[in-house]
């Protein structure tokens, strides 16, 4: 039976939940919005399968690194849509040539969370490009799976380490016509802190689409950008949002991303990560839209790159060296001594409160506003002036 008594101990992929015979579990949210599973001791037979599916109470040895690679779409569009290189897209396009299927995370049409989504056309791809950062519930997608691959149809599915841990262990083996994609995982921000931010987003106007590696002013200048429901689009620079800072700053995480369980001992074929140091290990690679860093794990996962590998540019790379550059691949973030503060007051602080209790502006972060805002007002009042005058004139 599945008891958390440390809340650091669950990872809440939902391989439990899914493995249930007598469907004695279900996942529930706690007062920082994360899911856990609840066992209803009345209906529970005993028979253990829910211990023997955890990745973090029953953690068996991973796959080891093969090789690893800088890669970058030849489609620019593409490229520009994901959040580093478009490799997942290459991937999935392939799978999807085969007759197979794609998992992935999408927005859910309201943008208030984020969920997984089953797709097996190329056009629809674009919901599940670029990064959610947000904990995405599992929900009943590992059965899913499970009935694809009973069909025989070839699978990718692409979710976080322990994510791709909890379905192989649900599965119990590692069938040859499932692929497993994982990325490096920073940890897993509160679907509470996210629905608060966009309460706050949304005062005067619905939110109808999101991006979180919005790169309009570059890749490594990447934000939030909203699309409105009156179709117009709001971009804040990750250094200027405060969701995504809240996130950077590890706040917001699960508790048992401070202590990862699988980073190093993962099931994935590949793992896929933005490449950042691409300027010292493959600078020909370095556009300033976005490049893959994609390390292979598995047979499974070096025959997939060689099959799309013609449609990249690509490099192969030290991964010992470029992975100082990413520690979050083998490293978990340091709980932050705010972070059961910052917890109890998302439940009675405004957004807005929020933001100035946990991120207060410095001097120069105020001055370089106060200036932002002042050039704006300084060219609508231009415009307006030249609108005055082309008038008068007319």
């Amino acid at each position: 039976m599945i008891i958390i008594h440390d809340k650091k101990d669950c990872c809440g992929c939902g391989a439990c939940y899914s493995k249930c015979p007598v469907s004695a579990i279900s996942m529930e949210e706690d007062e920082e919005g994360f899911l856990y599973p609840v066992t209803d001791k009345g209906r529970c037979i005993g028979c253990g399968l829910c211990e023997q599916v955890c990745p973090f109470l029953a953690p068996k040895s991973g796959n080891k690194v093969i090789e690893s690679w800088g890669c970058k779409s030849l489609n620019d569009k593409i490229r520009f849509e994901s959040s580093s290189g478009g490799v997942f897209s290459l991937f999935s396009e392939y799978i999807i040539s085969l007759g197979g299927s794609v998992f992935g995370v999408s927005m859910s049409e309201d943008c208030k969370c984020a969920v997984f989504m089953q797709v097996h056309k190329i056009n629809q791809l674009k919901y599940l490009r670029g990064s959610k950062y947000i904990q995405a519930s599992t929900g009943e997608i590992f059965r899913t799976v499970k009935e694809e691959l009973d069909r025989k149809r070839v699978v990718l599915f692409s979710g976080t380490p322990c994510q791709i841990n909890g379905l192989k262990n649900y599965l119990g083996n590692d069938p040859a016509h499932l692929i497993s994609v994982d990325i490096i995982c920073h940890g897993v921000p509160s679907p509470l802190v996210w629905r608060k931010y966009m309460e706050r987003a949304e005062e005067k106007v619905r939110t109808v689409a999101v991006s979180f590696r919005c790169k309009d002013h570059g890749w490594e200048n990447y934000g939030i950008k909203r699309t409105d429901a009156n179709h117009k689009n709001r971009f804040i620079s990750k250094d200027e949002d405060a969701y995504i800072q809240f996130f950077l700053k590890d706040y917001c995480l699960r508790p048992s991303c401070y202590e990862c369980k699988v980073k190093n001992s993962r099931y994935s074929d590949v793992t896929i990560a933005d490449f950042w140091g691409v300027e010292h290990f493959a600078p020909e690679l370095n556009d300033g839209v976005g490049t893959s860093f994609v390390i292979v794990r598995s047979p499974k996962g070096k025959s997939l790159l060689e099959k799309v590998i013609k449609n990249t540019e690509s490099q192969k790379v030290d991964y010992d060296k470029v992975i100082r550059y990413n520690t979050a691949e083998y490293e978990s973030k340091k709980r932050p001594d705010e972070r059961d503060t910052f917890f109890r007051d998302i439940n009675r602080l405004s957004f807005k409160e929020m933001e100035r209790k946990y991120l207060p502006l410095s001097v120069n972060q105020r001055m370089k506003r106060v200036i932002k805002k002042t050039k704006k007002g300084l060219l609508a009042g231009k415009k307006l002036i030249d609108k005055t005058f082309f008038f008068e004139k007319a």
